[in-house]
């Protein structure tokens, strides 16, 4: 997982996702999570290929991250797979390998708007101000 960046997240998700909190954080977990590049890890003893927009995690450590009990994680999880959001594949009962299907389309790179962000998140910049300018009143 990628410690620095950020996802965008669309308005034009499922209304389902929109519209219920508990999908929208699992979902917006999920995308964190996620490789942003070809990537080789090794995962409980395994080396495993991740390709951009995959993460190994198991069943039951991902409930435990996102502090749901196991049957409401798959039932979460197989409703993301049948609106066609994402893929899973066990690897030899010792984990598995989940697919963001729409990872490319949600992380794609926009260099306009990342040279907003680095713009506005400048320590000195002070949203576009002086550091005298936030002392003045």
């Amino acid at each position: 997982m990628q410690n620095n960046g950020f996802v965008k997240v669309f308005r034009n998700l499922p209304k389902e996702i929109q519209e219920d909190p508990l999908k929208l954080g699992v979902l917006t977990t999920l995308l964190l999570k996620a490789a942003f590049a070809h990537v080789q890890i090794k995962f409980r003893g395994l080396i495993i290929e991740l390709e951009r927009g995959e993460l190994v995690t198991t069943y039951r450590r991902l409930a435990r991250e996102l502090k749901l009990n196991l049957s409401h994680l798959r039932r979460l999880l197989k409703q993301f797979q049948s609106l066609r959001l994402i893929k899973i594949k066990a690897i030899k009962n010792r984990c598995i390998i989940i697919k963001i299907l729409v990872y490319d389309h949600i992380a794609e790179e926009d260099t306009e708007f990342e040279t907003f962000i680095k713009l506005i998140l400048k320590e000195d910049s002070g949203f576009g101000g002086t550091k005298d300018d936030t002392q003045k009143e």
